[in-house]
């Protein structure tokens, strides 16, 4: 990731790369261009973009390292904390735990996605055809990685296995 980053700051500084990224944009389809030619998206804001979503995405997955490091803490304090047939202290732990784990698991989400989204972006950068063919890609990967069947796990928390029985015991009783 750094050498990406080092990569795009090589290119954001030299004029001669920024000059000829600026020429594949004027033949970009998904950028519009002014009347007078110029393009309304050029080379330093699509470089703009990805530094924004680097950081986005590097804030994101910071919030929730800390938040889980917290999550740790948290719950080894609400084990040591008390007598354990107070139900009630435990209770609001449980209630601040489960929140703690939510806002967790949003940042993790934010984080993610936006550095799936970055990928995308920076192929944006070298053109068209590169935008294309790396969105086709990471979008096959990536069903490919969600959609991977373990053996004897429903992915669908159980509904298709109790309507296939459901379906099962009524053909039975007919």
């Amino acid at each position: 990731m750094a050498g990406a980053a080092f990569l795009l700051l090589d290119f954001a500084t030299d004029p001669s790369k920024l000059q000829s990224m600026n020429s594949t944009v004027l033949n970009d389809p998904l950028t519009a261009t002014n009347s007078n030619g110029t393009a309304v998206i050029n080379a330093m804001v699509k470089l703009y973009i990805a530094a924004a979503l680097s950081s986005l995405s590097f804030f994101a997955m910071t919030q929730n390292i800390r938040l889980l490091v917290h999550l740790g803490y948290f719950i080894r304090a609400a084990v040591q904390t008390g007598d354990p047939e107070d139900e009630e202290v435990y209770q609001n732990f449980r209630l601040d735990i489960i929140a703690l784990t939510d806002r967790a698991g949003i940042y993790f989400l934010i984080g993610l996605r936006s550095f799936y989204l970055l990928i995308p972006t920076v192929a944006w950068i070298l053109g068209p055809i590169y935008l294309l063919i790396v969105s086709i890609l990471l979008l096959s990967l990536l069903y490919c990685s969600d959609m991977v069947q373990i053996p004897g796990l429903s992915l669908d928390y159980g509904y298709q296995s109790e309507h296939q029985k459901f379906e099962e015991n009524l053909r039975e009783s007919v």
